[in-house]
């Protein structure tokens, strides 16, 4: 994959485990931190082009929601991952505390990570987050399921329309010794108004496309924020036994290093808690009427392919079939 950085678009070509790599170094160099969730390699897709596209569709939504997070766009580990040369430091505690607040300038150091409403919020919104998860689980299912159905029927019905010429043609056979070019009565390439209508199914989305992308754009936010929080729960526990604590680099845990753990815990808690009230949740009532909605549509193209293959059929008049683009 090529990936094309800043203003004079300094290029690298990166394989889909450097990707792996690259998220997994940034959530261990920034604990407690929202990271980007990236997808595990998948062969989803029914042919080498659709993997290959899925997969780059998959690493663009990555890097452009890194682009949009400063902390991480401008980080030595991004720097590193477009230029090799660029190397990673050990860190430590105490390092990790002045990366944070160098990275989150408008941090409000009288925040109060122990205050009761601080954590009545972040216990609330992840347990939330865990049932929201699991409904968003189960409804990606469904649409996947729905997209691929939809996909089939759109094959069938072109592959149908395409090919019934031919069928055609063999029925006439039977009846007649010439050649019986001339006799068939139906031939795409010979009707611009069906020609135009299956220009239109073929060229068309799928309606469950852009669900689906949100579905699992919102499902690895979930992931992402659940991670967080998991982090921050382990560095809380480090600070609560330090003597068997150790620090990042293996060194034992001193006065300094516990005092910028406790200042890493305060800036994460403070980031989470600023993070979480701006998370945009779509409640699963909402994603079931959304699904209704194109379970519904998709009942009526269904209807209006049928009426199409009728008239190819000579059942019913083509000019008499109105489309609803829309």
């Amino acid at each position: 994959y090529t990936i094309k950085k800043g203003s004079d678009l300094k290029t690298v070509e990166k394989k889909y485990k450097d990707f792996e790599i690259l998220r997994a170094k940034l959530a261990e160099r920034w604990p407690g931190i929202f990271i980007p969730e990236i997808q595990p390699k998948k062969t989803v897709g029914r042919t080498e082009v659709e993997i290959a596209n899925n997969r780059k569709s998959e690493l663009n939504r990555f890097i452009k929601k890194i682009e949009k997070i400063d902390y991480l766009y401008y980080s030595d580990e991004i720097e590193n991952f477009f230029d090799a040369q660029v190397v990673l430091k050990s860190e430590n505690y105490e390092t990790i505390a002045n990366k944070y607040k160098n990275a989150f300038q408008d941090f409000d150091s009288n925040f109060n990570e122990d205050s009761d409403e601080v954590k009545t919020h972040l216990k609330s919104f992840f347990e939330k987050i865990k049932n929201i998860k699991a409904k968003t689980t189960e409804l990606l299912s469904i649409v996947t399921d729905l997209k691929l159905k939809e996909q089939k029927n759109k094959e069938m019905f072109l592959n149908t329309i395409e090919q019934f010429h031919i069928f055609e043609k063999d029925a006439l056979m039977e009846y007649v010794n010439n050649d019986c070019n001339q006799l068939v009565l139906f031939n795409m390439n010979n009707d611009p108004l069906l020609q135009s209508i299956v220009n239109f199914i073929r060229d068309s989305t799928n309606p469950f496309d852009s669900f689906l992308s949100k579905l699992t754009d919102d499902l690895l936010d979930e992931d992402a924020l659940l991670s967080a929080f998991d982090s921050l729960q382990n560095l809380k526990s480090i600070l609560a036994r330090p003597k068997k604590a150790k620090q990042k680099n293996g060194n034992n845990m001193n006065d300094n290093s516990l005092t910028a753990l406790r200042e890493i815990i305060k800036i994460s808690t403070w980031h989470l808690n600023k993070e979480t009230k701006l998370y945009n949740e779509l409640t699963v009532s909402n994603y079931s009427k959304e699904i209704a909605k194109m379970k519904e549509s998709f009942a009526s193209k269904d209807q209006m392919k049928g009426e199409i293959l009728s008239a190819v059929l000579g059942d019913k008049n083509i000019n008499s079939i109105q489309l609803d683009k829309s």
